[in-house]
C-alpha cells in the first residue's frame, strides 16, 4: 500500500485541484494498481472531483485492465458524472489493442456511456451501447 499526501507550505493537509488532500493505493498480484482511494484534509475517505471514492481495477492473465469499478464513501456502487456509468468492462485483440468496452451501470447491467456517445472512445467497438 502506498499514500501520498497533499501538504501546504506549514506540512498542513491541502486540497488539490481534483478536491482530495491525498490518495491511498493498494496493489494486488504482480504489484498492480488493484484499489484507489481518495482522501479528504481530516484524511478519511472523500468524493473527487471525477465523482468517487473508491476506484477498483481487475486485470487479465496478460496484465491488460479488464475494469474498472468506482464507488461512493459507504462503498456503494457509483455513477461518475462524465460517463453516467458505474465502470466498464475491457476486451482486447491477440496484438493487446482494447477492442471494446462494455459501460456498467449501478444495476451491473450494461448501460449507455456519454463519452461514448460523444465520440470520445473513437476506435472502439461500442458494445452494449443501446441497452
Amino acid at each position: 500500500m502506498t499514500r501520498i499526501d497533499y501538504l501546504d507550505e506549514a506540512s498542513q493537509p491541502c486540497v488539490s485541484t481534483n478536491g482530495v488532500a491525498g490518495y491511498q493505493y493498494k496493489y494486488g498480484a504482480f504489484d498492480q494498481l488493484a484499489q484507489v482511494e481518495c482522501l479528504g484534509a481530516d484524511g478519511k475517505p472523500t468524493v473527487c472531483n471525477e465523482g468517487y471514492a473508491v476506484r477498483k481495477l481487475t486485470y487479465d492473465r496478460y496484465g491488460r485492465v479488464a475494469s474498472e469499478r468506482n464507488y461512493d464513501v459507504a462503498g456503494k456502487p457509483c455513477a461518475l458524472p462524465s460517463t453516467g456509468c458505474f465502470g466498464w468492462n475491457a476486451e482486447y485483440d491477440r496484438l493487446g489493442k482494447e477492442t471494446s468496452r462494455t459501460w456498467i451501470g449501478v444495476d451491473g447491467k450494461p448501460c449507455a456511456c456519454k463519452k461514448a456517445k460523444a465520440g470520445v472512445l473513437e476506435g472502439l467497438t461500442p458494445v452494449n451501447m443501446s441497452q
